[in-house]
């Protein structure tokens, strides 16, 4: 029976070792990964982007699931070189939250990469379409399941998403719909500018999808209990 047993453990572990984890699942249903914190191996994707300090990467094992994003940002610019947009990959790297600030919410991201392996170059890189794709446009009536439906009722307009972390609808809440698209390519199509660009460009917006509260200076009015406040966060 000893024998036995140690036969199941050890076979176990080979599983465990064997079924790499897709970005879909470290990324998870809720805004805070289960994994963050650990080392994950053979993790594959394609190369969407690269930035000064990392690229991103989505998952060939698309899940279809609209809760789960099924790319991730990866950390790292000592490796910009070793990868092209186009290029599918796989890598080992550690999970962890990152936040430039207290008040922002965490990323999910992939740090110190390493064993990047280029198995394909040349693949085709498409962008998920806001209103177009998977959920069809962000909702209009609630931020966030935290908020109590009245999102100015917050404490300083501050929730506790970091520290509840509470699963995701992206259909209910626009928040939670962000958030199901965190570290994809992603297009806005006509896309109206609601405010001037912000010290570092970043500049507020509205796309082509069905929207409310539009007022007569080009601008999106964010009415108490949560209705409209979604568009006026949209950047």
């Amino acid at each position: 029976m000893r024998l036995l047993a140690g036969v199941v453990a050890t076979l176990s572990v080979c599983f465990s070792l064997v079924d790499a984890l897709t970005i879909s699942q470290i990324n998870g249903y809720k805004f805070l990964s289960d994994y963050s914190g650990q080392a994950v191996t053979g993790i594959k994707g394609l190369v969407t982007a690269k930035g000064p300090a990392g690229f991103f990467l989505r998952s060939t094992t698309l899940d279809l699931d609209p809760r789960s994003s099924n790319s991730i940002y990866v950390f790292g610019s000592g490796t910009l070189n070793n990868v092209t947009v186009g290029d599918i990959i796989t890598l080992d790297a550690n999970v962890t939250e990152y936040r430039s600030s207290v008040d922002y919410l965490y990323l999910t991201e992939l740090i110190s990469p390493k064993n990047i392996k280029v198995l394909s170059k040349g693949n085709a890189v498409k962008p998920i379409v806001i209103g177009e794709s998977l959920l069809k446009w962000p909702p209009t009536e609630q931020f966030s399941s935290l908020d109590g439906l009245d999102v100015f009722g917050l404490p300083n307009n501050k929730s506790r998403i970091s520290v509840e972390n509470p699963w995701l609808w992206p259909l209910l809440f626009g928040l939670d719909f962000w958030e199901s698209l965190s570290g994809e390519l992603v297009t806005v199509k006509r896309p109206t500018a609601l405010s001037k660009p912000n010290s570092f460009g970043d500049t507020w917006v509205v796309g082509s999808w069905r929207s409310s509260g539009q007022n007569n200076r080009g601008g999106l009015t964010s009415v108490d209990r949560g209705k409209d406040i979604n568009e006026s966060r949209q950047g």
